[in-house]
């Protein structure tokens, strides 16, 4: 159970840098969206981190 959670985590936290990515690069820099998008990005990366890193935890442990 812990495994799906880190797992469904991971995907999340991609889908979050994907999407979140692509508007960050077609908005302008001086925009209040364009610092929600670059903000949504480093918690997708943190999400992704934490979770590759529960799901190596995980495996090492069994």
């Amino acid at each position: 159970m812990f495994t799906l959670i880190a797992r469904t985590g991971l995907f999340i936290g991609i889908f979050l840098v994907i999407s979140a990515g692509a508007l960050a690069l077609a908005l302008p820099t001086d925009t209040d969206e364009f610092v929600i998008s670059v903000l949504t990005v480093g918690i997708g990366v943190f999400l992704s981190l934490f979770s590759t890193f529960a799901l190596f935890i995980e495996r090492k442990r069994q």
